[in-house]
């Protein structure tokens, strides 16, 4: 039965303990009855097949995190820097646009569809555009600095694992100007 364990097992250091919990369960056995023996060996060998699959398993999990690290680290960071900066750049272009906290800017873009579209009587999006340009706001420039270095760092992480991928050869030109060269 040793044997089959290390089969089983992948002989990683537990096979001593196998060895003994078999010598206890052959001990036990005229007590327990044959049944609850075998019952006991066939959960020792599950254990052995559980955990030779949970190391395969793990292995392969490490193994595809090891390949694609910059590919999963870039997107992290590009995802939560895009997460901080999207909200205050939406803000930007509603301000941008005309629809400010004062109220519609006079020669703006708001401003002229007010006059051409809707008059004095506003409705619907025109309103709902006003009424996010007057109550929010961008964020504080340290918020905006950390979303802009980790969309930063998430762009040159992904194009590093895009580099590396293609072979990692440049000529000495660098990462950047073999990527603007292949567009």
């Amino acid at each position: 039965m040793s044997n089959n364990n290390r089969a089983v097992g992948g002989g990683r250091g537990g096979d001593h303990n196998n060895d003994l919990f078999f010598r206890m369960i052959r001990q036990i056995a005229p007590l327990v009855g044959p049944l609850v023996a075998n019952r006991l060996i066939q959960a020792l060998l599950g254990l052995n097949l559980g955990w030779a699959v949970t190391r395969r398993v793990m292995e392969a999990v490490y193994n595809t995190l090891r390949r694609h690290c910059g590919l999963i680290v870039g997107s992290a960071l590009s995802t939560a820097g895009l997460a901080v900066l999207a909200p205050s750049l939406c803000v930007a272009i509603v301000n941008a646009i005309g629809f400010t906290q004062g109220g519609v800017l006079a020669g703006s873009i708001a401003a002229s569809l007010q006059s051409i579209f809707y008059g004095g009587a506003t409705g619907g999006i025109f309103s709902a555009l006003q009424s996010f340009g007057a109550t929010a706001a961008i964020a504080s420039p340290v918020v905006l600095a950390i979303g802009g270095t980790g969309l930063a760092i998430g762009a040159g992480c992904l194009l590093w694992s895009w580099w590396k991928r293609r072979g990692g050869n440049d000529g000495g030109e660098g990462a950047v100007a073999v990527a603007i060269k292949s567009n």
